[in-house]
């Protein structure tokens, strides 16, 4: 699967999910999630994939929203700290 077909779902999943609630998804809001699922602390890793899962589904949607593709950037971002590590 490539990078733009996961963008794409993530960006129709969180949109699904504003759309039961007819409250659309703002910065504050996806901020306020994210936290969240993050700041919780647990030993679960069934617990932990499902919190971070859903965190980079949020992150992918807010990236969409400011028209950020994030392939590139992210490939970038790699890239310069791998290079810390040489």
């Amino acid at each position: 699967m490539e990078f733009e077909e996961i963008e794409d779902m993530a960006r129709i999943c969180i949109e699904n999910q504003y759309k039961k609630s007819k409250i659309p998804p703002d910065l504050k809001e996806i901020k306020k999630q994210i936290l969240k699922k993050i700041k919780k602390d647990t030993n679960n890793i069934k617990e932990l994939e499902e919190n971070l899962s859903f965190s980079i589904i949020l992150l992918m949607f807010l990236a969409y929203k400011h028209k950020i593709d994030l392939e590139s950037p992210l490939l970038n971002k790699i890239e310069e700290i791998s290079k810390t590590f040489k």
